[in-house]
């Protein structure tokens, strides 16, 4: 599982994947481990698992049990809703000038430096 959490002003964006099916020779190709990936695509699967592994598990129950454990753990009642159209063009503008921008794609991280950018 990947997973990543912003706290601002009272609000949580919580960010994350859940491995049901595991491709180790494409994430060894993604990652760019080694120059051998049959080596690298051995060790990743020693260590890496999917949901796959220990159960039958649809997409749509992962997402309806994490939104019940988020709403217990923090106390809220969460609602389903689709992005306004204020706020779907407000996410294409961001892509488009920021995200898709080479500067953003393919800046040099200094070290130590954090790698979530905001406004």
């Amino acid at each position: 599982m990947g997973s990543a959490q912003v706290r601002r002003a009272g609000a949580l964006l919580q960010h994350g994947s859940i491995l049901t099916e595991p491709q180790m020779a494409t994430m060894v190709a993604c990652l760019q481990l080694e120059d051998d990936p049959i080596a690298a695509t051995r060790r990743l699967e020693a260590g890496v698992a999917g949901l796959a592994e220990v159960g039958s598990f649809e997409p749509a129950s992962i997402a309806r049990a994490l939104a019940q454990a988020f709403a217990g753990e923090f106390g809220v009642t969460l609602s389903h809703a689709c992005l306004t159209d204020a706020e779907s063009g407000a996410a294409r503008q961001l892509a488009q000038s920021k995200y898709r921008a080479f500067a953003w794609t393919q800046r040099p991280l200094a070290i130590g430096q954090k790698t979530t950018r905001t406004r």
